[in-house]
């Protein structure tokens, strides 16, 4: 595994705590990975922002 991408992951999940939920969102620029956003959300929203990470990591995988 590509250690950017562990390192993505792990950022990722250290973001996640008990009382609030942030997520991030990442593109690919310039062979580098840039945070967009950050932003206190809810459930919905977090599935929906995974479901775009997870595309990303796939882009990411089959480059």
């Amino acid at each position: 595994m590509n250690i950017r991408i562990l390192r993505f992951i792990i950022g990722f999940i250290a973001l996640v705590n008990v009382n609030n939920i942030y997520a991030v969102e990442y593109e690919l620029e310039a062979d580098n990975l840039l945070k967009l956003e950050i932003s206190d959300s809810g459930q919905q929203e977090l599935i929906l922002k995974m479901k775009k990470l997870m595309i990303f990591l796939c882009i990411l995988k089959c480059s």
